[in-house]
């Protein structure tokens, strides 16, 4: 399963005047929403400082990285899960491989994906690989 389906979730914290406040998460379901997915080559980063120093075990299907392109602000990023192709069990880096990547479909991510392109992969704050754009796949 790749994806628990949550309807929100409630944080309740106790105010010391008594009152309650109550905060809802955004919602996110990945197997209702739409979606976009991508065929691009991944290299995650060789091991140096602010990087990735431990492999991506590719099996899980959970590796669900921030993706930052180059007409971004640096704080912003949309989210997509990579999915890796064949019986690769990790992905080190400094390795390059071929991936699918699904993003949550928003219509300027949408109209900006051309063949080509080139984009980075965070975690956090750090950079840890660099997608490249083969094609746009029908979803």
């Amino acid at each position: 399963m790749i994806f628990q389906s949550v309807l929100s979730s409630i944080v309740r914290a106790k105010l010391t005047t008594g009152c309650q406040l109550v905060w809802r998460a955004p919602v996110i379901n990945m197997r209702q929403s739409k979606s976009t997915a991508v065929r691009a080559i991944l290299e995650l980063i060789e091991n140096r400082e602010g990087c990735r120093r431990t492999p991506v075990e590719c099996k899980l299907g959970r590796y669900l990285p921030d993706h930052q392109f180059p007409w971004m602000k640096s704080s912003d990023a949309f989210m997509g899960r990579i999915n890796f192709a064949g019986d690769r069990e990790f992905l080190y880096p400094g390795e390059i491989t071929e991936v699918v990547v699904s993003f949550f479909s928003k219509p300027e991510l949408d109209e900006k994906l051309k063949p080509g392109m080139s984009w980075d992969i965070k975690e956090g704050h750090r950079i840890v690989g660099k997608g490249k754009l083969i094609e746009v796949l029908d979803t």
